[in-house]
């Protein structure tokens, strides 16, 4: 272009910055008269030169104006854009409260020394495209102080033309936002962590704006009854259409009472719909926001969904009515076993006596009959929970047969029962009651499985262990039990809990959760092992396996008691504590067949003081423990004051406070249940010393 003007010899107009003494000028020319002196001498007359600070404000009172900006405001040159960048041509007084850098240290050098290691690669790519794009825009970035410390810079940076409209220069306003970031992550990462714990908590949120009848859901508040952000929407009908029929009128009740009444919240239980149709129970919380009138204008709340909760609120209500009716068990129990007692004593008794053999056949069938009373008692007290294991030998066979006579009379006739007892050898050391209550709840569960009819198939196999680490028998001979049914199968999602109490699929009032627990419960104390295999709409199969009975092993029976020979008998005196006349009287005249000789008396305060006094004479004392005045626990601990080396035997119908085991760790010779017969009571004298 000056080339062009040279040549031609025509006036010309152009600006250009130059620096004296680190101060900028500007110098504009206005008419330009060029012309060669000589052929190496070129003359320019140059019209007008001002500094650039009195092109850009006027007068002291200007630079006042902006110094007391408590933003920064730095002007730059226009170009270049690329590295080093425009060059600062002023800055205010706030750039050296920001930067540290005085306004002679900045000068004629470019903002970018501002930046640091942590300025990020985007922002620097935003201010590069801002600039190109010759408009105004904004940006934050990361920059340093002059002493090194980082912070955070927004700038608002425009454009500036002259009258021709070319760009000269860049404004720049620029504030410190550290303190506004730092509390905009301390924000957010409050919300993350309170969106961490809704989420934890499984805590659905709403909001229900009161003048609009407009409301949000939480993503969590979708979630719990089963949908997809997406897929409800936002809208009161959604939620009031859900809420169970029974339900309804008294949330929307509720929820009127609080707005009209003006109450600060309120808290409700109903029934929601899932979406796959059932009703999960929630607990809902809400909160009244009021404007400045105190009228309230929207409800905010929660949802947490406490179904689970109510289902084992529902199961520990039937765990104690089963508790209950366990207690009441145990106290018909000890009655009904002293009955059962007198009665299989005496007859009995009888039986010993009786010298016309026609009549015996009328003593066994009275025998037999209180011998199956006396199971009833047994396995009312095994399924509430309240009698002591007994261990010996159980065949596993005849348990199942047992089971089958109960099935034939309950089965729907659409199922059909199959066998294989293929298993030789079946005897396992065990609990009789227990054995048979494992399989019968296996067996009925089956049964419901199979509403439309099946086939329930029981199988008994001998083999190696195949399922978890049944102690001493890994190399050993195991019975295996399979209970198959056809009938829904158990979903993959339930299989992990199956076997943890209070855990059922049926409905309300239809199980209790405990079968498969105390099945599993019980099989462990066998040392055997338990697992299940099923498919949906297949079928499922129960497979137990335990150690089997060594050939030499020998458990205690009341079968195998030995045969009653008084001649062999070495006669022996007894103290019997024994509040039941009856009972006291059997007692006395069974010992006297024995070849015994007996005391009785009727409580614990009757006994010590006899046995204070003739002690010596008694090699045992026959001691019923639930007793009127002082009780068989309180009467032995007496006895023991009294002699360390006293001999008792205890008699029990039932005792809910005492196990097996812990009476014979206190000191107690041996323990002999209600009802026993003549054969148990001679077992037990003939074990004494």
């Amino acid at each position: 272009y000056c080339n062009w003007c040279l040549k031609n010899q025509t006036d010309f107009k152009f600006e250009q910055i130059i620096y004296n003494e680190e101060k900028p000028y500007l110098i504009r020319t206005r008419q330009i008269s060029l012309f060669y002196k000589t052929p190496n001498h070129l003359e320019v007359t140059v019209s007008e030169a001002k500094p650039i600070t009195n092109k850009i404000f006027g007068n002291q009172f200007d630079r006042n104006i902006l110094d007391s900006m408590q933003d920064v405001l730095l002007i730059s040159e226009a170009e270049p854009l690329d590295s080093p960048g425009p060059r600062v041509l002023f800055v205010n007084s706030a750039f050296h409260r920001m930067t540290g850098y005085q306004e002679s240290e900045i000068l004629g050098r470019t903002p970018r020394i501002l930046q640091c290691e942590n300025t990020t690669i985007e922002s620097r790519s935003d201010i590069r495209k801002g600039l190109a794009s010759w408009k105004p825009f904004k940006v934050v970035l990361r920059n340093k102080t002059k002493s090194g410390e980082e912070f955070d810079v927004e700038l608002s940076i425009s454009p500036v033309a002259d009258e021709t409209g070319w760009f000269t220069h860049w404004i720049s306003i620029q504030r410190d936002v550290t303190v506004q970031h730092k509390a905009d992550e301390k924000l957010s990462e409050t919300m993350i962590w309170l969106n961490a714990i809704i989420e934890a908590g499984k805590i659905g949120m709403w909001d229900w704006d009161l003048v609009t009848n407009q409301v949000r859901y939480s993503k969590e508040y979708k979630k719990q009854i089963g949908y997809e952000e997406r897929e409800l929407k936002d809208d009161f009908a959604e939620f009031e259409s859900r809420v169970h029929p029974d339900d309804l009128h008294d949330v929307l009740k509720k929820a009127t009472q609080t707005i009209e009444q003006c109450r600060d919240h309120h808290k409700t239980e109903f029934r929601l719909r899932h979406k796959d149709g059932s009703y999960r129970w929630i607990w809902a919380h809400a909160s009244v926001i009021k404007n400045r009138k105190g009228k309230p204008i929207r409800l905010v709340g929660s949802h947490i969904d406490i179904t689970e909760q109510k289902q084992l609120e529902a199961q520990l209500r039937q765990a104690q009515k089963m508790e209950a009716i366990g207690q009441l068990a145990g106290g018909v129990a000890h009655d009904f076993n002293n009955h059962l007692a007198s009665i299989i004593g005496f007859a009995e008794l009888l039986s010993t006596k009786l010298e016309d053999s026609s009549l015996q056949g009328y003593v066994n069938k009275i025998l037999m009959s209180a011998e199956g009373s006396s199971l009833l008692t047994r396995k009312l007290l095994t399924f509430s929970r309240k009698d002591e294991v007994t261990f010996e030998n159980v065949s596993i066979h005849e348990q199942i047969f047992e089971v089958l006579s109960i099935l034939s009379h309950s089965l729907d006739k659409r199922i059909q029962l199959h066998t294989d007892l293929s298993a030789i050898d079946n005897t396992v050391l065990a609990d009789k009651a227990l054995v048979q209550s494992i399989l019968l709840n296996l067996a009925l569960n089956a049964k419901d499985a199979m509403p439309e009819g099946g086939i329930l198939c029981i199988e008994t196999h001998n083999t190696k262990p195949t399922i978890g680490n049944i102690p001493d028998v890994d190399k050993k001979s195991v019975i295996q039990i399979r209970v198959s049914d056809t009938g829904t199968g158990i979903a993959k999602s339930v299989m992990p809990k199956i076997f943890d109490p209070f855990f059922t699929t049926k409905d309300v009032g239809k199980g209790t959760g405990l079968g498969l627990a105390t099945a599993y419960s019980a099989v462990t104390q066998f040392k055997g092992a338990i697992d299940v295999e099923s498919r949906l709409g297949k079928g499922t199969s129960f497979v137990i396996e335990l150690p089997l009975v060594e050939k030499s092993a020998h458990a205690r029976s009341l079968c195998n008691s030995p045969d009653i020979r008084k001649e062999d008998v070495h006669a022996k005196t007894l103290l019997v504590v024994e509040d039941d006349s009856l009972v006291s009287e059997m007692l006395q005249e069974t010992l006297e067949v024995l070849g015994h000789k007996s005391i009785c008396v009727e409580n614990g305060k009757e006994a010590l003081a006899l046995y204070e006094k003739q002690g010596e004479e008694f090699d045992a004392v026959i001691l019923d423990m639930n007793m009127p005045i002082m009780g068989g626990k309180e009467t032995f601990k007496a006895l023991q004051q009294i002699n360390a080396d006293v001999k008792v035997i205890i008699s029990s119908g039932y005792s809910a406070e005492h196990t097996v085991s812990e009476l014979l760790a206190s000191g107690v010779y041996s323990i002999i249940s209600k009802p026993y017969k003549i054969a148990d009571i001679d077992e037990a004298i003939r074990a004494l010393p």
